[in-house]
């Protein structure tokens, strides 16, 4: 049964009333895949509403991936002026896709390589013009692993800050999309035609490697795509920043789940294997060990 949403049920009324003006008429339905705010125009039109400001770096984003040549929805409408409503509106154009076709995964890493040669100013989380937002890099970084730290220092008997330092990893400046995980890349005919939901921050590169490692179960998976992003491998002081970024992806991923499982303590069997798998990585980090799963990560360049 699904869960009472204020923001689906009190507020979309209206937001489909100004999203039909908008468009001409078109009606306005619910699509099954992605959050209860994600809503489908006579699959010509993809609806999202938002309340945190995510939107805005989600427009910024795609607008810069397609000025450079990367697949992805093209943005038709996005208001956060809460002239209307105090929410955000964005409307991209539907893409057209075959949901369970099997990523060439190598090719993938070669598409995240491409996408992190576009460059902008600033540092952390983007604005809605696509320059990073945050003081430092070190700040954004702490400020990840801190979005849940009560949880998760809960259930990792301390502070996750004591497990990396933060203050030796270089400012970069790449567009970075952190969540760069198979639902998010769109396939048709065995192409790419659309990167989807970027988060949208400017950072090191190796930050976005990382939260796809976390993302991604499979040993296999996780080596092709290693292995397009960069084919020569890594240098030592990359596998060192590619160490301490996975530990604050899997800091701010166990915070998410912790947090999810609060709201929807219905999905006990989901919650448990993903609170199972990124402890058992935390703790090897906690206690100077080789996770198995790091293990395969090294493996990629026997």
């Amino acid at each position: 049964m699904a869960q009472p949403n204020p923001l689906r049920d009190e507020l979309l009324p209206r937001v489909k009333e100004y999203v039909r003006v908008k468009l001409e008429g078109r009606e306005v339905v619910p699509i099954e895949r992605g959050a209860n705010c994600n809503y489908a125009v006579d699959n010509a039109y993809l609806i999202k509403i938002g309340t945190r400001g995510d939107l805005g770096r989600e427009k910024a984003a795609l607008e810069l991936y397609a000025k450079n040549k990367i697949p992805t929805p093209k943005v038709v409408l996005f208001d956060d002026s809460k002239a209307h409503f105090k929410w955000d509106v964005l409307v991209t154009k539907y893409v057209a896709h075959e949901g369970e076709e099997a990523h060439n995964w190598v090719k993938l890493g070669g598409l995240l390589k491409k996408m992190h040669a576009i460059q902008c100013s600033g540092v952390g989380v983007i604005d809605s013009t696509g320059k990073g937002k945050d003081a430092t890099w070190k700040g954004f970084l702490d400020a990840l692993m801190m979005r849940q730290s009560a949880l998760v220092r809960a259930a990792l008997g301390s502070d996750a800050s004591q497990l990396v330092d933060t203050s030796g990893l270089p400012t970069k400046h790449a567009l970075l999309h952190l969540d760069f995980a198979g639902d998010n890349v769109l396939q048709k005919n065995g192409k790419v035609v659309a990167v989807i939901d970027p988060h949208g921050a400017v950072g090191d590169p190796l930050l976005d490697v990382a939260y796809t490692l976390v993302m991604t179960v499979e040993k296999d998976i996780k080596q092709k795509f290693l292995q397009g992003y960069s084919p020569k491998g890594f240098s030592k002081e990359e596998w060192e920043r590619l160490y301490a970024y996975r530990t604050i992806a899997l800091i701010d991923k166990l915070g998410l789940v912790l947090k999810m499982f609060e709201e929807w303590p219905e999905r006990t069997v989901w919650f448990h294997k993903r609170r199972a798998r990124c402890m058992a990585m935390l703790t090897a980090v906690r206690d100077g060990r080789v996770d198995q799963e790091w293990a395969d990560v090294l493996a990629a360049f026997p």
